[in-house]
């Protein structure tokens, strides 16, 4: 092999290696604009989630406290009202508990692969 092949095979090699380099750089680029969107949405829907969660907390108290004092001009002392919403409000949790373990049990048992004898 001459010198000029040589320097031919090292231009060559060079520029592949360059070309790879530009590459890998413009791929980095384009995955990092895509995560930094995928986080501002997942921000987004985050922040809205926590919104919502809290509205419908407050909601939630303020329904419970119109439920008492309903119960309250109805003629119950205020005390009774309050314990009759808390135990009906502890009674629909323990419910939605059980439920959602119900639904998360039938949602595991159907994705674990079966077991061999």
């Amino acid at each position: 092999m001459s010198k000029a092949d040589d320097r031919g095979t090292l231009e060559l090699v060079e520029a592949i290696v360059d070309d790879t380099r530009s590459l890998v750089g413009a791929q980095v680029e384009t995955l990092r604009a895509d995560m930094g969107e995928r986080f501002s949405a997942l921000g987004s829907a985050l922040t809205s989630t926590l919104l919502a969660f809290s509205i419908t907390i407050v909601t939630a108290l303020l329904v419970g406290f119109a439920l008492a004092e309903t119960i309250v001009a109805l003629g119950l002392p205020t005390w009774a009202a309050f314990w009759i919403v808390g135990a009906a409000t502890a009674v629909l949790g323990y419910g939605l508990i059980q439920r959602a373990r119900r639904i998360a049990s039938a949602a595991t048992s159907t994705t674990e692969p079966a077991k061999g004898p």
